[in-house]
């Protein structure tokens, strides 16, 4: 983590777990982290420098949706 944070990362993502998890910029982490789940989808949109996160679960329901 040390290394990512001395970088210019605007998002992390990462499918390791088998559920969704956002985690906001913090101390340890200089940028947000998206843990993509098993059971969910995730869109990401790239437009006029910002990104737009959509997590849906297999039923269709949102589950997230943020602009960073």
């Amino acid at each position: 983590m040390p290394v990512l944070s001395k970088s210019d990362i605007d998002l992390v993502v990462s499918g390791h777990t088998h559920r969704f998890l956002y985690h906001e910029s913090s101390k340890e982490n200089k940028f947000p982290i998206l843990e993509q789940g098993a059971s969910s989808a995730t869109r990401l949109e790239l437009k006029d420098g910002e990104i737009h996160i959509k997590v849906v679960s297999e039923s269709g329901k949102t589950l997230f949706d943020k602009v960073i």
